[in-house]
């Protein structure tokens, strides 16, 4: 698991679309597919229910996504306190 897989499943998640995610991070659609379906595999589960074109997260993502929020939010804090 790196940075930018939990980037591009932060965006996912909150754009609620990897077609919105992937024009907001500038990459392809295709590309940012790729990269979340590296993640599910690295991890051992879909993150993601996927019906009829609708992305929903299942137990699993909500779980990553909690923790990814966090992180992101301490490297904010991090950033802010060494500037300080």
């Amino acid at each position: 698991m790196n940075a930018k897989q939990l980037l591009f499943f932060k965006h996912t998640v909150e754009q609620g679309s990897m077609t919105r995610a992937a024009e907001q991070l500038l990459v392809s659609q295709p590309y940012l597919s790729r990269v979340i379906a590296g993640l599910e595999v690295e991890l051992g589960v879909e993150l993601f229910d996927r019906r009829w074109r609708r992305l929903s997260l299942n137990d699993y993502g909500e779980a990553l996504y909690r923790h990814v929020v966090n992180i992101f939010n301490e490297a904010e804090d991090a950033v802010r306190e060494i500037q300080d």
